[in-house]
């Protein structure tokens, strides 16, 4: 019963470890290679057909995905048309 309690522990405490760890890697990639400010506007798809082949039997997973892609893709657009508007931010 103990040995089992540590060994439960032990893989929690493991867990913990790695999660964090994969945390400081995120971390030290977004500083190391930032995001780029030309974000790739492409969201069009060019055949319809050629998406369903692709798709296979997962046709509503690639509708929910394209879907997704195009409310952050307006989300995203809005965001920077009304920070233009804005102008700059004043200096702190």
């Amino acid at each position: 019963m103990v040995r089992q309690l540590l060994s439960a522990l032990g893989v929690t405490a493991l867990a913990g470890v790695l999660l964090a760890g994969a945390v400081q890697l995120a971390a030290a990639r977004e500083r190391t290679y930032p995001p780029s400010d030309d974000a790739d506007d492409a969201v069009y798809l060019t055949s319809g057909q050629a998406i369903r082949r692709l798709s296979g039997a997962y046709n509503t997973l690639a509708a929910d995905l394209y879907w997704i892609r195009a409310i952050q893709y307006f989300g995203a657009a809005k965001r920077r048309l009304a920070t233009e508007a804005l102008g700059p931010a004043p200096p702190r």
